[in-house]
């Protein structure tokens, strides 16, 4: 959950270091190198396998769910501008994973706090 029921709130998710399905991704993704494959927003849903027929789903219920996973250690987290927008461009809500060859785009330069 993002916010209050009511209140529009999402999280957008740019991209994905997959663990697991590669060889599903691989073929939805059209061989690809691996750091390209969930790469991006139209990449990730791509591979993922996810359309219009999910939306409002519920990501706590299969077929589609995010669970927990291992923590990022503080000094491998980064901050910076979120990408493609006019207002609040100083806002640093754009989060992603020091030397991580699997960030979509210009990746954030400063240390999250």
């Amino acid at each position: 959950m993002t916010g209050r029921e009511g209140f529009p709130a999402a999280v957008l998710l740019r991209a994905v270091e997959p663990l697991e399905g590669m060889a599903t991704m691989r073929r939805r993704r059209g061989g690809v190198a691996d750091r390209l494959l969930a790469a991006g927003p139209a990449r990730l849903t791509q591979a993922l396998g996810i359309g219009r027929k999910h939306n409002g789903h519920r990501l706590s219920d299969p077929p589609l769910w995010i669970e927990e996973g291992e923590p990022v250690p503080r000094r491998r987290q980064l901050a910076g501008p979120r990408v493609g927008i006019r207002e609040a461009v100083d806002w640093k809500l754009r989060f992603s994973v020091r030397d991580s060859a699997y960030v979509s785009g210009s990746r954030p330069a400063r240390l999250a706090r």
